[in-house]
């Protein structure tokens, strides 16, 4: 929590000033930075902790005590989800959060690589300060999705696939096959090639290369594309979680998979139950009770 930008605190300065000054809002008096507010597992929160998290909120002009309670109980579940990735070993790359970066953007046809353009998109949308702050709370976002995939718990994914065909090539020939999808695969992870122009280059299924390697559907645990797989195999894309290319291989040669997004009840039972399991595991805890002032 204390990988923290130098460069936010003349903002954050800035805003909390006028909080301070806003008389409908939480009063902040008397409340140092280094004040723990909450505890999750290993984690502590401190009032630093929460005043870096909460200024991307730019419309939020005052912060009354649902709107702050709110944003905390967020940052809270954000390392819930953290400590339990932690513990089970499941990591997000550096990779995994470049492609995402890469792909909200794009998606909202902003250049990625035009600084100008994506500092104008935080300055007029919620919640990201700067890059870094996108960065950090897209790593809680795909952390908590990691960990929800590897639980089963997500069953609709937006997936892309290149298919690279081994039909009817012998065992030596096959081998050439699947040395080579697997270069495709780290190359789209680590960044030498866009999934994209890997459909273009390398995919040998018409109906994805006309959509950028895009499925047309969904892709829920009835899929189509399930019969060209067994059931252990199929299984293994609700597992990757999001923008982790994965190598697979069906019936007749290798597929590149990699989902791009997801749909899911946050608070559905079985999320809600997930979440509950995890608070009664590790500690997680209010410290501060905030008060709200009056005109």
């Amino acid at each position: 929590m204390k990988k923290i930008l130098i460069t936010l605190c003349l903002s954050l300065l800035i805003i909390f000033s006028a909080v301070a000054e806003d008389k409908s809002g939480i009063s902040f008096d008397d409340m140092p930075d280094e004040t723990i507010l909450a505890s999750v597992g290993k984690y502590n929160i401190t009032m630093y902790d929460l005043k870096v998290y909460i200024v991307g909120y730019k419309t939020i002009h005052s912060w009354t005590l649902e709107a702050f309670d709110n944003i905390l109980s967020a940052l809270m579940l954000d390392l819930l989800y953290q400590c339990a990735c932690e513990d089970e070993k499941l990591t997000v790359s550096e990779e995994e959060v470049g492609l995402y970066a890469e792909n909200f953007f794009t998606e909202r046809s902003i250049d990625f690589k035009n600084p100008d353009e994506i500092l104008g998109y935080f300055n007029t949308h919620d919640p990201y300060y700067d890059i870094d702050d996108f960065l950090l709370k897209s790593q809680y976002f795909l952390t908590k999705i990691k960990y929800l995939s590897a639980h089963d718990a997500i069953e609709t994914f937006r997936t892309s696939m290149i298919f690279v065909s081994a039909k009817k090539m012998k065992k030596n020939e096959k081998a050439e096959v699947y040395k080579k999808a697997m270069k495709i695969t780290n190359d789209i992870l680590y960044g030498a090639v866009t999934f994209q122009d890997a459909v273009q280059q390398y995919s040998d299924d018409a109906e994805t290369k006309a959509t950028k390697g895009k499925l047309f559907s969904e892709l829920t645990k009835d899929h189509r594309l399930k019969k060209e797989f067994d059931k252990k195999t199929f299984g293994k894309i609700f597992q990757a979680g999001l923008f982790f290319p994965i190598l697979l291989e069906g019936k007749d040669g290798y597929y590149i998979i990699m989902n791009t997004d997801c749909r899911f009840d946050d608070d559905g039972k079985s999320i809600a139950a997930i979440s509950q399991q995890l608070m009664k595991k590790y500690k997680f805890e209010r410290k501060v009770v905030f008060r709200e002032i009056g005109y």
